[in-house]
């Protein structure tokens, strides 16, 4: 069932969210018909399968303990949640199937044969007393597999013949933050690592939540005086680990021999010129940053050799080409999606009592 699962994976993060013309019925002739969507009537075998298989999903995505969520999504619990992925991607199923047939859309041999050995795999790790309480066949797991199939076959074409625009590809890229700011620097900048000691005195302060805010006018100013004294105890010869000890108010300030590293990206802008403009013994001036007042203590700089910027390069070129894949495919999807709502708008669907009364988790465990 690796169609169907994929589909209902991605329901359970985010469910699909259409309109459709939807009903109760209670005057369909077949009395076994538990709901409809459009021509095609599902009765209790088939929807148990859907059910099955998204129950099994969300014990591999959460556990056992996933069915004591309350509120897995929107204020519905787990099971609620589960019953409405399954009903979506059903609903889904059919329809694309529905418009796959007014296509003239066929399997191929070979996906014929596979379909046949997949149904087979599927059925046989069916619990049999689930199978026989719901009289699911062979047969029935084959026609829900047949479906998927189809639906994926639609969906793949549609999207083949659907072209990118080549700007939204790389907007979509460039939402990444990251990947910005490290497409914009040279690698041996970025590979450069710098040990400093380091003294802070801060402005701010966190608050019972967390959150940094800021300290009374007279208590910056004694922050400043502070800062001050380090500074000029720290340029009249005293051991800059003893003042650091003395003042700093972060209790990471690299006292040892080999201070603490940082990176380009780990500091701002400006804090990073200072210390480019320092020879390795020597201190910046005070720098005023965010969140409080520094210097640093530059102790040594370590910049890479040719191998490992080498080796930078070739990762980001794999991650950058996977950024720009997992982009299109999301573009792909959006535009799917966009299609695949204007087929639904006008689908009749229509939901049974026996549909209505149903327990996922009675329906499964029982």
């Amino acid at each position: 069932m690796v169609l169907i699962k994929k589909i209902i994976l991605s329901l359970i993060c985010l469910l699909i969210a259409v309109t459709v013309v939807m009903g109760c019925n209670t005057n369909k002739t077949n009395p076994n018909t538990w709901l409809s969507v459009g021509k095609a009537e599902v009765e209790e075998a088939e929807v148990m399968v859907y059910l099955f298989q998204t129950y099994n999903d969300f014990l591999t995505f959460g556990g056992e303990d996933v069915w004591n969520i309350k509120d897995f999504s929107g204020g519905k619990s787990a099971n609620e949640v589960a019953k409405q992925g399954a009903l979506d991607n059903l609903i889904k199923v059919k329809v694309l199937n529905q418009k796959a047939t007014e296509q003239g859309i066929t399997l191929t041999k070979s996906e014929n044969d596979l379909l046949e050995e997949e149904a087979k795999k599927y059925y046989d790790s069916l619990p049999g007393s689930f199978k026989e309480q719901h009289g699911i066949s062979l047969e029935t797991v084959y026609d829900v597999i047949d479906d998927n199939y189809r639906a994926r076959s639609l969906e793949n074409q549609t999207i083949e013949s659907y072209e990118l625009d080549l700007e939204e590809v790389e907007e979509k890229v460039r939402e990444n933050v990251e990947y910005v700011k490290l497409k914009n620097e040279n690698a041996i900048d970025i590979l450069t690592s710098y040990y400093v000691q380091h003294i802070v005195v801060y402005t701010h302060e966190k608050n019972k939540d967390g959150v940094w805010v800021a300290l009374n006018e007279e208590r910056v100013l004694q922050s400043r005086s502070k800062i001050d004294a380090a500074y000029e105890a720290a340029s009249q010869s005293v051991p800059f680990e003893e003042v650091l000890k003395e003042y700093s108010e972060d209790p990471i300030s690299g006292a040892d021999d080999f201070g603490i590293m940082l990176s380009k990206f780990q500091l701002p802008e400006d804090f990073i010129v200072h210390l480019q403009d320092v020879e390795p013994g020597e201190m910046t001036p005070i720098i005023k940053g965010e969140y409080g007042f520094h210097v640093f203590k530059l102790l040594f700089v370590e910049t890479p050799d040719k191998d490992t910027i080498g080796e930078y390069n070739t990762q980001f070129a794999i991650w950058e080409k996977s950024l720009y894949e997992e982009a299109r495919a999301k573009l792909y999807k959006e535009a799917f999606d966009t299609i695949y709502n204007k087929w639904l708008q006008g689908v009749s669907i229509e939901l049974g009592p026996k549909w209505l009364e149903l327990d996922l988790l009675e329906a499964i465990e029982k």
